[in-house]
Parts: structure tokens; C-alpha cells; sequence
């Protein structure tokens, strides 16, 4: 099976945002409203948490803290 996904079409090699969820149904309701966003909305909240365009990574579970 050759899946094509978003990261892999589009070459993404870069985290500017992330938002961890208690579940995978929360992550799928969260990620299904952002993508119904105009993209100024998308890069508000982007620049929201991570307001110089940092390259991230996600933090342990020991070094979060949940939303």
C-alpha cells in the first residue's frame, strides 16, 4: 500500500505548532475543526504559541504541561 501523506507530498520537515489531546478522538474533532479554518485564522493561532516561527520539538511528557 503506498500512502501518500500530507508530510510526505509536501516534503514538511518542520514543527511550528502542535497541541496534545487527551485522546485520538479529541485530536480528530480538533484537527478537523482547524482544518476548516481560513489559513489567517490557522497562523493566529500558530503565532499564538510560537510567536518567532521557531522550529519545535514536542516535549516529553515530563516537560509538558496539558492545555
Amino acid at each position: 500500500m503506498n500512502v501518500r501523506t500530507f508530510t510526505s507530498k509536501y516534503k514538511v520537515c518542520y514543527l511550528l505548532f502542535y497541541q496534545r489531546c487527551i485522546d485520538a478522538r479529541e485530536a480528530e474533532r480538533r484537527k478537523t475543526e482547524i482544518k476548516g479554518w481560513r489559513r489567517s485564522k490557522k497562523m493566529e493561532l500558530i503565532y499564538s504559541m510560537n510567536p518567532e516561527l521557531e522550529f519545535l520539538e514536542i516535549p516529553t511528557k515530563e516537560e509538558s504541561h496539558p492545555i
